[in-house]
């Protein structure tokens, strides 16, 4: 044999070992593979869920700030009003009738189909069904109102959600 021949059995040996332990040591089986692809698949999908979960929820939490601030605004509106007006009087605790003395035009608020009304024009979101709004005068000096609303909050058929807010309002009459 020659130099050469020799040279080149060597190399051969040490690219293609011989034994199959040697052949395992250089790299991953097909079984291995899908093994490791199959559990890093099972990882992205639990991550996933947990993701879109935290995301469905932040949707559901800004939508239910979104609805109670516009509750709050109707009430702040009617506390407004009913400070800066000039008379107030009760034809039952459901219905409140304000007049301004800015342009007199008397201000009837009122419970209608699930919403608080001003005048005929709802002043609360689609989403707030109001159950009860009732008005109750309170102070004997100051014309003060308590103004008591409940109802719930339906974003979905899943999410509702059940309020209930009570506020003092104490007109501004001058001289008192």
């Amino acid at each position: 044999m020659s130099r050469t021949n020799i040279i080149l059995k060597k190399k051969i040996a040490q690219t293609f070992p011989k034994s199959l332990a040697d052949r395992r040591s250089g790299g991953f089986t097909l079984i291995e593979m899908m093994v490791s692809v199959a559990l890093f698949a099972i990882v992205v999908m639990i991550s996933m869920t947990a993701i879109l979960s935290i995301v469905d929820s932040t949707k559901k939490a800004q939508s239910l700030k979104s609805v109670m601030n516009n509750l709050n605004f109707a009430l702040e509106t009617m506390t407004r009003s009913i400070k800066t007006g000039e008379i107030i009087y009760f034809n039952n605790p459901q219905i409140f009738i304000n007049v301004t003395d800015q342009n007199s035009i008397p201000l009837l608020y009122k419970l209608e189909d699930g919403a608080i009304k001003r005048n005929g024009i709802a002043i609360t979101a689609p989403e707030v069904i109001v159950d009860s709004l009732m008005f109750y005068p309170a102070g004997s000096v100051q014309p003060s109102v308590v103004i008591v609303v409940q109802g719930t909050v339906k974003l979905s058929e899943r999410v509702t959600s059940k309020f209930s807010i009570q506020s003092t309002v104490t007109q501004r009459k001058p001289g008192i």
